[in-house]
């Protein structure tokens, strides 16, 4: 792999500094998948390379405000902005000022808070 699997989320305003007024890339973990073995190589039905975009698009649009993993992103976005009562209009205002990497290119094919091998992060470590 010569680049990053995992393409980044960066939203629409983010060249601008969107409501923030500065770029800001958030720096995620990794992504948990448990449809294939080998999450991070082509050809996975879920692990393609618009995972991450695919993901923040699917948090904005029909499970914004669900239990389970959106609440790791709507705690997030309401830290960032201060706002503890974030709306979903808040959330793409949000979402769409920053951009969104991951860090590990492989994702977990087991349950979230998993621990990986070091391997994995010397492996993602040049694609950052």
């Amino acid at each position: 792999m010569d680049r990053p699997f995992f393409e980044p989320w960066i939203g629409e305003n983010y060249e601008s500094g969107g409501i923030f007024g500065k770029k800001i890339l958030a720096l995620g973990d990794s992504h948990y998948c448990d449809s294939c073995e080998d999450c991070g190589v082509a050809g996975g039905i879920r692990c393609n390379v618009d995972f991450t975009k695919n993901t923040i698009k699917e948090y904005l649009g029909r499970s914004y405000g669900t239990k389970g993993w959106p609440t790791t992103y709507k705690k997030f976005e309401r830290t960032l902005s201060g706002n503890l009562n974030t709306e979903k209009s808040d959330a793409i205002s949000i979402w769409n000022s920053i951009a969104f990497y991951n860090f590990l290119q492989t994702a977990n094919n087991s349950y979230a808070r998993t621990a990986y091998l070091d391997e994995y992060y010397d492996k993602s470590l040049p694609y950052f």
